[in-house]
């Protein structure tokens, strides 16, 4: 929440919406690095995963766990060329997820 309303009240200044867009794009990119990390201490050797995936599984989702942090890596450092670009790669993350979750079932 403190990284979206810095983001929100600074939108509209050009010089500390950069600064705003590196705090908010630097949460969701050290967010997602905790989350992959997370994933693959799991499927590590200790087997925290529950019984039913292959390895070809867990290798895919693991390659495709570490794609989330550098995208948030990349549109975090858009902010220092473009914020509209930044923002334009934040804005159709929920939309790529919403339509993820609907391409099997989920949403």
């Amino acid at each position: 929440p403190f990284s979206t309303a810095l983001l929100g009240n600074y939108v509209s200044h050009p010089h500390d919406r950069v600064v705003a867009a590196l705090v908010y794009g630097s949460v969701w990119t050290f967010g997602a690095i905790c989350m992959t990390a997370v994933f693959w201490y799991a499927s590590g050797p200790r087997g925290l995963l529950r019984a039913g995936y292959t390895p070809r599984r867990i290798a895919s989702v693991r390659m495709a766990s570490t794609v989330g942090p550098v995208v948030f890596a990349t549109f975090t450092a858009l902010a220092l060329v473009n914020f509209w670009l930044f923002f334009a790669g934040f804005a159709i993350v929920p939309v790529y997820y919403a339509l993820q979750g609907s391409r099997r079932g989920d949403a």
